[in-house]
This record gives structure tokens, C-alpha cells and sequence, in this order.
């Protein structure tokens, strides 16, 4: 029906992590390939972004698995595995306070919220990734019932009081139409399949 958010990953680690910017965390992790503990939830968008950075940089990782979000960021702050994604929502205090670093942001600007987090594309990576969230519908759902609730939804993204409180809590507001989504979901399907299909996963 809707696509209507979109949060960009962080490449983000460790407050205690040697590494103080991109250039030397790529550094670190090209000498040592396969051994920088690396926090996701395996199958998920938390892993592909890194499935997707080691495709396009060639760096390899060692990936610990979580159930959620809240462990994987418990195991940063703690010091228990040196990277993780991060996102201005869940990791912005940290960053500010020097409890977590963030080393470049997937997506195709700064955030205003960080403006001093550097995107991957600054850093020579043609990379952008976020967490998306829409609303989709059972197949075979009438066209003009999928285009009432869409625009609804649009009507609703354009309000300014709540862009105004998912601004506050560092999640965007992206309204994309019943065709823009279809054809986004289809174009990442085609690449994370790629991927799985590399790791094994579809056998």
C-alpha cells in the first residue's frame, strides 16, 4: 500500500573500540579479516548491511548472533563484541556521549540529527541502507481500496505535528505509493537474494 518510514543504518562500534574513523576501522578490519566480532541478528536487515559492506569493500567479519536490537546494543555498551548497526533513534545518545562511535552513515546525506557522522559515499562507498517500514495488503486486494488507505497514509505523512515527533525520535517519514514500494521491494529482493544465496541460506 505505503511505504512510510525510513531509518539509515549507522556504521556504528564499541565506545572502546581502536578505531576513531572510518578510514582506520576499514584499516583494522582489511588486516584482519573474518575476526572483528560483529553484532546482528542473523537473516536480518542488521546483518545484510554488513553482507553489504563486505561486498563492497571486501573487509569480512565475525558475526555473533542476537535476538533483537536491545541485546545487540547491551553487547556494544558493554564492550562485548566491537561492531554493530546502530540508527539515530536507538544510538544517538550514546554517540553524543562517547558510549558508542559511529563510523558513517548508509544513506545519501548527513543527518541533521549527527551532522557530524559522515555518509558512506563520502567515505568512497556507494552504499545506502535503512530500515524501512510500510504497510502492504493480502494479494489480490482491490486497486481502489489499496489507493483509498494510501492516501490516507500520505495524508498522515504530511502532517507537520507527527513529522515533528518521529523527527524528535530520529525515525523519517518517507511516503512512497502502492507502485514506488512495489518496485522498491522488488529491487531488494533481487539483491538480498543475491546475498543469501552466496551465504548458502536458500539451500
Amino acid at each position: 500500500m505505503a511505504l512510510l518510514t525510513d531509518t539509515p543504518d549507522i556504521i556504528g562500534a564499541a565506545g572502546k573500540a581502536p578505531w576513531n574513523s572510518f578510514e582506520e576501522f576499514k584499516k583494522g578490519a582489511m588486516a584482519k579479516p573474518g575476526s572483528i566480532k560483529t553484532g546482528a541478528t542473523f537473516g536480518s536487515t542488521s546483518q545484510f548491511t554488513w553482507l553489504l559492506l563486505e561486498q563492497k569493500t571486501g573487509m569480512k567479519f565475525k558475526y555473533v548472533p542476537f535476538d533483537g536490537t536491545r541485546q545487540r546494543m547491551t553487547a556494544l555498551l558493554s564492550g562485548a563484541i566491537d561492531l554493530g548497526t546502530l540508527n539515530v533513534a536507538s544510538g544517538r545518545k550514546y554517540i553524543e556521549s562517547g558510549e558508542l562511535k559511529a563510523y558513517a552513515i548508509a544513506a545519501d546525506k548527513r543527518d541533521p540529527a549527527l551532522p557530524n557522522v559522515p555518509t558512506l559515499k563520502e567515505k568512497g562507498v556507494d552504499l545506502s541502507f535503512s530500515l524501512k517500514r510500510g504497510i502492504v495488503a493480502p494479494k489480490g486486494t482491490p486497486k481502489d481500496v489499496i489507493d483509498m488507505w494510501a492516501g490516507l497514509f500520505k495524508k498522515a505523512a504530511e502532517d507537520k505535528d507527527l513529522l515533528k515527533q518521529m523527527k524528535a525520535k530520529g525515525t523519517g517519514i518517507q511516503w512512497v505509493g502502492p507502485k514506488g514500494y512495489q518496485s522498491w521491494i522488488d529491487t531488494s529482493f533481487i539483491e538480498f537474494k543475491g546475498i543469501a544465496d552466496k551465504m548458502g541460506w536458500g539451500k
